[in-house]
């Protein structure tokens, strides 16, 4: 979640990236914190009057911004483009956990039923070894019981709460009246689902649960159509180590990487071993989840100046033309969705996959993508 999850030299370059760009913009509002006023009114029309140090630092900022910009441009030029990826617009998060209880095969099922091109799902692994789909090891929230998923056999885990509230739609709750409520095994959902792509969340970063997600991909032939990570920037580490076939999603710490080397126009020559771009939108979702009355006036100011220089359509652009995917998360009103098309994403991850199908009929024709796919499926 922070700087102290990147390599040391990830840190100093982006930390010296920073401070150049930052002491060079203040400088150039406030030249006289360093040069006299005398020297301020010499004349200087050309770069013969200059001294030969002067010279050479401008040159060098100027190869360097022409540089940056060509490859943001053509970024093909240094780098080879990811393995293409198929286009999976619709991402059901937690299986759609605003229409169904979340990560049970119910939800799995009514989601694949509504049209959803891929399913998002988080694992644990349980006391015994055995790969559960479940977002939380402490099951209070989701099964009202005081117990952790990795201290418990699987045989001993209990039932979900059939009323759950949803994570990123404050005051919203589903509710269900049937039995499926069951914490399923990863093993299920993929025998259940063979060929369906999936979005697998490791909620922590333990050998023995990397080792066996990445052997039942593998043993269910997933591997081109799996994507795996974590938010936790050393477990993303280990997963492409072990496998870097599958591939990757960004981790938090990764994400704000990418944008402060993009301030600083360091993103272009920089190498990325990620296949997919997972982002929020911050201010967006301090407001769905209900803490906007907690976040300081100054970061709320902030959030809004990161959102409106359009920084995420900036990454968007320069990603997607290095092969990579771009996914927003977790959008689930019909104007958040308007914001996600004009930043030009890859797919939406929502908790109503029913509404977001609906939404992508309802726009088929303002968007040339979703003709392209629509066309294709008939």
């Amino acid at each position: 979640t922070s700087l102290y999850q990147m390599d040391w030299w990830e840190v100093l370059v982006i930390v010296t990236a920073l401070i150049y760009f930052c002491s060079s913009l203040i400088l150039f509002l406030f030249p006289k914190l360093v040069h006299s006023k005398e020297y301020s009114t010499l004349p200087c029309t050309s770069l013969y009057q200059m001294d030969w140090w002067e010279v050479l630092v401008i040159v060098t900022a100027l190869i360097y911004f022409c540089s940056s910009l060509i490859l943001f441009l053509f970024p093909k030029l240094v780098h080879s483009k990811k393995r293409s990826l198929p286009s999976w617009r619709h991402i059901s998060h937690r299986g759609g956990s605003g229409e169904e209880l979340e990560n049970t095969m119910a939800a799995f099922r009514h989601a694949v039923d509504s049209g959803t091109d891929m399913l998002e799902l988080d694992v644990h692994l349980t006391k015994d070894g055995e790969i559960v789909v479940c977002h939380d090891d402490d099951l209070e929230r989701v099964a009202g019981i005081d117990v952790s998923i990795t201290s418990t056999n699987y045989d001993n885990l209990p039932r979900l709460k059939k009323s759950q509230e949803l994570t990123f739609h404050q005051g919203h709750t589903t509710t269900v009246e049937h039995n499926d409520n069951v914490i399923p095994r990863l093993r299920e959902v993929f025998e259940q689902f063979p060929d369906f792509p999936m979005n697998i969340d490791l909620k922590n970063g333990s050998d023995e649960l990397i080792e066996k997600v990445n052997e039942m991909v593998c043993e269910f032939e997933r591997e081109s159509f799996t994507v795996w990570g974590s938010v936790h920037n050393s477990v993303c580490k280990k997963m492409y180590a072990m496998n870097p076939r599958i591939p990757l999603f960004f981790s938090l710490a990764r994400v704000v990487m990418v944008y402060l080397i993009l301030i600083t126009g360091l993103l272009p020559f920089w190498p990325l071993r990620e296949s997919c771009f997972e982002f929020c939108l911050p201010s967006l979702m301090i407001e769905r989840i209900g803490v906007r009355s907690r976040v300081p006036l100054i970061a709320r100011c902030l959030l809004l100046c990161f959102d409106t220089f359009l920084l995420h359509r900036l990454v968007c652009f320069h990603l997607q033309r290095r092969g990579l995917k771009v996914y927003v998360f977790v959008l689930n009103e019909e104007e958040d969705y308007d914001y996600a098309m004009r930043l030009g994403v890859d797919g939406i991850m929502t908790d109503y996959p029913t509404a977001l199908k609906q939404y992508y009929g309802a726009n088929r024709d303002s968007d040339p993508a979703l003709r392209l796919l629509s066309n294709g499926q008939n």
